[in-house]
């Protein structure tokens, strides 16, 4: 159970005179070794092992990853910030608005992603990988597909 207190009243009101508020809150889980939730998986390429970070909430693991009500019912928007080390990339189910050098860890940087529509927690994706991709369009609609660079060549 987690139980919310504010030591003052909170005023803020709509035009309708409804109450608005966001919370925003910093919660802590575990990188697992395997599916699902939020794991690291290992790849070869040429002979070196490499690592990377993902997730995979579907049905209910999104609840491992972060507090949430994980049922398809209960929708929500998602404004996604990673954090990795140069030389990795950042994936996200939105575009990137940005890419910064991360204020609070020098030696890393921040990727920023545009607000998701509103959809299901186990629809969230977060990968930090080495993967490079291969563009093409379907239409206007940018597809990609991610690979080691050593195989990229494959990816149709």
């Amino acid at each position: 159970m987690v139980t919310f207190r504010f030591g003052d009243a909170l005023s803020q009101k709509t035009s309708a005179g409804h109450k608005n508020f966001t919370l925003k809150f910093l919660a802590k889980g575990k990188i697992g070794a395997q599916a699902p939730g939020l794991y690291l998986n290992n790849y070869e390429e040429a002979g070196e092992t490499k690592k990377l970070l993902v997730t995979d909430l579907e049905p209910s693991s999104a609840r491992t990853v972060f507090a949430c009500f994980d049922e398809p019912q209960f929708k929500a928007t998602f404004r996604v910030q990673i954090s990795t080390t140069f030389g990795y990339i950042s994936l996200s189910n939105m575009p990137v608005d940005d890419v910064i050098n991360d204020p609070e860890r020098t030696s890393n940087q921040l990727y920023r992603f545009q607000t998701t529509p509103k959809m299901s927690t186990y629809l969230l994706c977060v990968v930090m990988c080495q993967l490079v991709y291969k563009e093409d369009f379907a239409g206007k609609i940018p597809v990609r597909v991610y690979a080691p660079p050593t195989l990229i060549s494959q990816a149709e």
